[in-house]
């Protein structure tokens, strides 16, 4: 797929979550998520740091935070989350076409950004988040890259083979034992939203 095309696909899912957070009461925005601490509003303030937060800001900020791009992440989203909620969905809404990527990063990661946390505030809220199976699995892919270790945690993508029932994905690792699933599942697993018992395991590949 190409670079365009993934861009274009972030910008669908940005708009449909600020179409659904349009909708959210007053107290759902406190509601605690599956991101660590986050809560909903923290989350979506983190999705607009890609165009609030310059290469320059971040760096001081890691730099406060100890070298941790957790607690740097994570004091940029308190920030950005602490706007009205109406200031937060516009500005998604409003820049939902961004083309924003970490240094050395292509359009995946915007994508698995608002992929995975647009799950965290669906599981924290109650919304089902259905989203194209094949869309998914663009996050899968840049999910297992040892790149992606420090967003995920790595020790799933690492430690296992893994393989969706219901797309045609997989990532083969001889010697270690398979989690299957449907590609969703994957997906909530790799990044520490589900524990690995919600998938099916399986003998290590010979």
């Amino acid at each position: 797929m190409t670079d365009d095309r993934t861009f274009a696909l972030v910008a669908d899912e940005r708009r449909r979550l600020a179409d659904r957070l349009d909708t959210l009461p007053p107290g759902a925005w406190e509601l605690a998520t599956g991101c660590g601490d986050w809560t909903v509003r923290e989350v979506a303030g983190h999705l607009t740091a890609g165009w609030n937060v310059s290469i320059p800001r971040f760096v001081l900020g890691l730099v406060r935070a100890r070298g941790s791009f957790h607690r740097a992440n994570a004091r940029f989203g308190r920030e950005l989350g602490a706007r009205p909620p109406a200031e937060i969905v516009a500005d998604l809404r409003a820049n939902a076409e961004h083309r924003f990527t970490p240094p050395g990063a292509g359009p995946e990661a915007p994508l698995s950004d608002v992929l995975v946390h647009s799950h965290d505030i669906g599981a924290a809220v109650g919304w089902t988040v259905e989203v194209d199976p094949a869309v998914t699995v663009l996050v899968m892919d840049r999910a297992v890259a040892p790149s992606a270790a420090r967003i995920t945690g790595g020790q799933i993508a690492e430690g296992y083979s893994l393989r969706a029932d219901d797309v045609t994905w997989r990532h083969d690792q001889p010697g270690r034992p398979t989690l299957s699933g449907p590609v969703r599942d994957l997906l909530l697993v790799v990044f520490g939203r589900l524990p690995i018992d919600h998938l099916d395991q399986h003998e290590p590949l010979s």
